[in-house]
Parts: C-alpha cells; sequence; structure tokens
C-alpha cells in the first residue's frame, strides 16, 4: 500500500484552533476575501461567501495535489508530503479577478439539472475536465440511509449506520 502524508489547516503553522469549527468564515475575514465581497455587493459590512468555499476549495487542491504525489511515486520520483491551508487557498483567491456578485461569469453554463427524489434540481457541476471529459455526479441527491452501509467489494460495515429516526436529522450512529 502506497501512503501519502496529507494534511489540511487554517494556517500552515500549527495550533490547537484548527479542531475547532467555523475557521472558513474567520479565514474570509482576516484575508480580505469578505471585505471584497462586501465592497463589490456595495456593502459597509464584512460579506462572508454563503459557502464555505475556501474548506471546499482546499479538499479539492488537496486532492489533485495526493493524486499528483502518487503519479510521482509511480514514476519513481518519490512521494512528497502534501500541506494545504485555508489561508494557502485565500491568498491564491484574492491574487485572482473575481466578482462576488457573479457578474463577470456565465453561472448558467456551470449548472446541471438532476432528478432527485425530491424533484429537479439545479446544481453546480463538478469542477475541471479530465482529456476533455467533463465530471458528473453518478448518483443524484437524497435522503441519507438509502443505501446500505457496504464496501466496494459488497462486504457490509460492521456495526455503522445512519439513525432514520424522526428528527434524528440523519446521524450517524456506532
Amino acid at each position: 500500500m502506497i501512503t501519502v502524508p496529507a494534511g489540511v489547516r487554517i494556517y500552515l503553522a500549527c495550533g490547537v484552533t484548527d479542531m475547532r469549527r467555523g475557521f472558513d468564515s474567520l479565514v474570509q475575514m482576516s484575508c480580505g476575501i469578505a471585505a471584497a465581497a462586501a465592497a463589490d455587493a456595495g456593502k459597509e459590512r464584512p460579506k462572508p461567501l454563503p459557502a464555505q468555499a475556501l474548506d471546499h476549495g482546499t479538499g479539492y487542491l488537496l486532492a489533485a495535489a495526493i493524486c499528483r504525489s502518487l503519479t510521482g511515486r509511480l514514476l519513481g520520483q518519490g512521494t512528497a508530503e502534501v500541506r494545504a491551508s485555508l489561508a494557502g487557498t485565500a491568498n491564491v483567491l484574492m491574487r485572482t479577478k473575481f466578482s462576488a456578485s457573479g457578474e463577470q461569469g456565465d453561472v448558467e453554463s456551470q449548472m446541471q439539472e438532476r432528478d432527485t427524489e425530491w424533484g429537479l434540481v439545479k446544481a453546480v457541476q463538478p469542477p475541471g475536465t479530465i482529456a476533455g471529459a467533463s465530471g458528473w455526479w453518478e448518483v443524484p441527491a437524497g435522503s441519507l440511509g438509502r443505501h446500505p452501509a457496504r464496501f466496494p467489494d459488497g462486504r457490509a460495515t460492521a456495526g455503522v449506520g445512519v439513525d432514520q429516526a424522526p428528527g434524528s436529522r440523519g446521524r450517524l450512529i456506532p
């Protein structure tokens, strides 16, 4: 088995705050994203992005870097340790020209409609292409627990399930 040491932090320096929640919004504030979004929207107060974009973006970058490290290993270049940070992703975004209002981009061309158990849903397509092929979501959105918990080889997972009791909101149970 090949392993790639990888991790995500708020900032690259370590700290006890990395295990707490809500830091995407704080990094947006400290790196100027919320101020730029407010200025773009004509507001005085900071305006965090409507989604945890730094969390998601950093996750995508980390996954790509892990794939690159594995490719390097297969080519005999060794395995790299991969580190990512929310602040690093924020810095890349702040060096990029953008509009928080979306006026500069064609959002509609990035959307796809899918039938789900809740009806027709319009969602953003998976990012990027590989050899010109776009990604797609193989399984449409649906309620938690609709698929049995199984490993790819068909074995059932031992002792893990999803609580579907009314009011449980689909929490995982050991």
